[in-house]
């Protein structure tokens, strides 16, 4: 029997409950705040190195590797999404749309419904999987520490969006009904 992850309309019995649009202001600057509390740790770390470490001296970037990090930070980004993509693949054999909204990039596949437990494996996946290659990286590239460091924080930060929706979801029952529209979604109960 094949298990459903996803319908192509809505099922009877289900009723909007909430709807998230990313571009609402209040959730903008709340997401904005988070962001940076999320940013916070990874600043105490790197000063608790300083700290733990006072013979050396703190780690310095020239130009060239600067570059070289925004090129791989704006790599993660597309990365980031590609995961949200196959992961929502998982569910549907619909094409995923992927945008950049100005400020944020999103992966989605309009028109779809997808049960709550995807959809969060499907949020919470470009973290589980791009945290563990960071952090090995870290090691295994000590003269680039800093920069995959920042680089960390930085998507860490970045996914704040994602935590904040399956925050949202972690409550409602496994029924629940997602619809994603890239730059936020209406979630469905019974």
């Amino acid at each position: 029997m094949k298990r459903i992850r996803s319908y192509h309309t809505l099922p009877t019995g289900y009723k909007e409950k909430l709807s998230i649009n990313l571009k609402d202001k209040k959730i903008l600057v709340f997401l904005n705040i988070g962001s940076i509390l999320l940013i916070l740790p990874f600043i105490l770390g790197y000063v608790i190195y300083l700290d733990l470490n006072p013979y050396n001296d703190p780690i310095t970037m020239n130009p060239l590797d600067i570059l070289l990090y925004l090129v791989f930070a704006f790599f993660s980004i597309i990365i980031h999404e590609l995961i949200h993509g196959i992961f929502f693949k998982l569910g549907t054999k619909e094409k995923v749309s992927y945008k950049f909204h100005g400020w944020a990039a999103s992966a989605s596949v309009e028109g779809i419904y997808f049960y709550k437990n995807h959809y969060i494996l499907t949020g919470i996946a470009p973290f589980m999987i791009i945290t563990p290659l960071l952090v090995a990286s870290i090691y295994l590239f000590p003269m680039h520490s800093l920069g995959l460091y920042i680089i960390l924080a930085i998507h860490t930060a970045g996914c704040v969006g994602d935590f904040y929706v399956i925050l949202k979801l972690i409550r409602c029952k496994p029924d629940t009904l997602i619809h994603d529209y890239g730059i936020g979604m209406t979630i469905y109960k019974k």
